[in-house]
C-alpha cells in the first residue's frame, strides 16, 4: 500500500512539469507582460497595496511561486542537480544583466524547457 502511494506522489510531482513547461514556453512570447507584473510587485512591495494588480497578475504571481516551490523540493530526488541548473538559471538575472533583456528572457525559457524535459524524460 506504501508503494502504491509512493508511486502516487511521484506521477503527481512529474506532472507538475507540464504546467511549468506551459509557463516557459508561454514566456518565451509574452516578455512585456511579464516586464510590467514585475515592475508592479516592486511596488506592491514597496508600498504595500495589493489593488494594482489583476487577478490574472496575482494567478500568475501564485504560478511561479508554485513553480519555485517545485524546484526545490525537486533538489532532493535524485535529477537534483537538474532542479539545481533551474535554479541557478533563475539567479544568473540578478548576476548578469543579459538575462533582464528580452533576448536573455527567451534564451532562460528555452534552456529551463530542456531542462524540464531532460527530467521528465530521465524520469519515465
Amino acid at each position: 500500500m506504501m508503494h502504491i502511494l509512493w508511486v502516487i506522489c511521484q506521477v503527481l510531482f512529474y506532472i507538475w512539469a507540464l504546467p511549468a513547461l506551459y509557463y516557459e514556453v508561454w514566456k518565451i512570447f509574452n516578455y512585456d507582460k511579464i516586464n510590467s507584473i514585475s515592475i508592479k510587485l516592486d511596488n506592491v512591495i514597496e508600498t504595500k497595496i495589493v489593488d494594482d494588480l489583476t487577478e490574472k497578475e496575482m494567478i500568475l504571481i501564485l504560478a511561479s511561486l508554485l513553480y519555485i516551490i517545485w524546484t526545490f523540493v525537486g533538489l532532493f530526488t535524485c535529477r537534483g542537480w537538474l532542479f539545481l541548473f533551474l535554479i541557478i538559471l533563475s539567479l544568473l538575472e540578478y548576476v548578469w544583466p543579459f538575462w533582464k533583456t528580452k533576448w536573455g528572457f527567451r534564451v532562460d525559457s528555452v534552456i529551463s524547457i530542456i531542462i524540464i524535459l531532460s527530467i521528465l524524460i530521465n524520469k519515465f
